[in-house]
């Protein structure tokens, strides 16, 4: 499966290189700074939070409400889940997460989310409700646990994946 990241928490790719390591002396220096004063693992996350920042901004953009379907994964196993976000905008996607470790991606349909975290692993998949419908018997569907078919899922909601593109030029 190709998938195009949105954001990511996994640094390794990006600050476990040579380039960054010059990046953050110049920063120090740039700031008369010491390596006391802000460690590289601090430089870092504020890097990360700016990066989140930013893709917040690029995916302010407008839609209808967002059904997030959630498998969690609990101390207890795994769960099914969802959660409606209210507000109709991309971007509220980024306000799910709750572990340490996360992916934002687009795979070929649709905008998804791999969360770590200390009891496990959530995966989230985030679909526009489509205008007009009564998503009841979906929710109840998720929250049940049952299987969800692609026919019964594009019934009720429609990909983000096309407003999410369009933003990043896939």
């Amino acid at each position: 499966m190709k998938k195009n990241i949105i954001f990511s928490t996994d640094t390794s790719c990006y600050y476990d290189n040579d380039d960054c390591k010059e990046s953050y002396k110049d920063f120090l220096e740039a700031n008369e700074l010491e390596e006391s004063e802000v460690s590289f693992d601090e430089w870092v996350q504020e890097d990360i939070n700016a990066w989140l920042e930013a893709e917040r901004m690029n995916l302010d953009k407008e839609c209808g409400e967002i059904l997030c379907i959630a498998e969690l994964g609990l101390w207890d196993g795994k769960h099914s889940g969802y959660k409606i976000l209210r507000g109709g905008n991309v971007r509220h996607i980024f306000g799910v997460t709750c572990g340490d470790d996360v992916e934002f991606y687009c795979d070929r349909y649709n905008v998804k989310c791999t969360d770590t975290h200390h009891d496990g692993t959530n995966h989230y998949t985030f679909r526009e409700i489509r205008e007009g419908v009564n998503i009841d018997k979906l929710c109840q569907k998720i929250y049940d646990g049952e299987e969800i078919s692609a026919q019964l899922l594009n019934k009720y909601t429609k990909s983000l994946r096309p407003y999410v593109a369009k933003v990043y030029g896939w």
